[in-house]
């Protein structure tokens, strides 16, 4: 997501669903060398691909030392920026492609817009993708991974950012309101209830926004991404230990830091309400979904990708 050119036009996008594609899969699965820019990947139907492959060889770049390679996938590890390691490589001339992936991945992508239609996370999400304009801080648990499965191809050059380190969930208003100090233009911070609730404090700190600021809270009623983790789901351990709902509201909360509030009820209505406060003020628009619906949208989309697969092959 923070390589800047996750949205770009000459990108695959949606690739992290089109796995469910055993077409798409296939033909992935024809190459023969795997040169990755940058250390962790979002996408862990991903990650568990490449783990899958028998890689002639395995090129890492990436101007940080970490190392991050649980699987022992990497054979040629270079500490250095892509900027670096592009320009000492040696011309030749432009090759055919090899593969046939854009197309196959086509009907992801058509898919994605028939189930992102409707007020959701996966609609939301998707819309951000398109509407928004100068930076976009997204948190960590669902929406970093819905943001890298759903977003499409922009004209406008948009700035991304992500606390991965950790891949926690504290100080991240903090974070984005940091980000948006450094550039006279629009941010949005995209994350979830959880999130906001353990930094809810900074919201203290937007009011000094110099540029229109918007925060836009996912809220599922606590930590919905368990409901597709494996934990322990017997009684009621998923909803006390993991899940943990709460039943709040953040209106009261935008009110006693002075920020305008939205709760939009349709999908049209959040993408008005975001749109105008792109252009003044800080702006916080809550997004109440219910706590089972991501859960099931995905599952559901995932079903509809292999089920037509299976209607191409018959």
């Amino acid at each position: 997501m923070q390589s800047q050119i996750h949205f770009d036009p000459q990108n695959l996008i949606h690739f992290d669903l089109a796995l469910h594609d055993e077409g798409f899969s296939a033909e992935l699965a024809k190459a023969e060398v795997l040169l990755q820019f940058g250390g962790r990947l979002i996408s862990k139907r991903l990650s568990q691909f490449i783990t899958q492959q028998s890689w002639q060889d395995v090129w890492l770049v990436d101007p940080l030392p970490q190392r991050l390679d649980p699987d022992y996938c990497v054979k040629r590890r270079l500490i250095c920026s892509p900027a670096d390691f592009i320009a000492d490589l040696p011309a030749i001339p432009e090759q055919p492609t090899w593969h046939q992936l854009a197309s196959l991945q086509r009907r992801t992508s058509q898919l994605i817009e028939e189930f992102c239609t409707a007020l959701s996370e996966l609609g939301v999400c998707h819309q951000l993708a398109q509407l928004a304009r100068g930076q976009l801080f997204i948190g960590n648990s669902l929406p970093a991974r819905l943001m890298n499965m759903l977003g499409t191809h922009r004209q406008i050059t948009l700035r991304v950012f992500a606390n991965r380190g950790a891949s926690g969930i504290d100080g991240l208003i903090a974070t984005g309101y940091g980000i948006s100090c450094t550039r006279q233009e629009p941010t949005t911070i995209l994350l979830g209830d959880t999130s906001a609730l353990h930094d809810l404090n900074s919201l203290a700190l937007l009011k000094q926004a110099t540029q229109p600021l918007v925060v836009v809270i996912l809220n599922n009623d606590g930590g919905s991404i368990f409901h597709m983790l494996p934990v322990p789901k017997e009684g009621d351990l998923l909803e006390r230990y993991y899940r943990q709902p709460h039943g709040l509201s953040f209106e009261h909360a935008a009110q006693m830091f002075g920020l305008g509030y939205v709760a939009p009820a349709s999908l049209d209505a959040f993408a008005t309400a975001y749109s105008q406060a792109l252009t003044v003020g800080v702006t916080l628009i809550e997004v109440n979904v219910p706590h089972q619906q991501v859960a099931d949208d995905l599952t559901a989309l995932g079903a509809a990708l292999r089920e037509e697969e299976g209607e191409r092959r018959i």
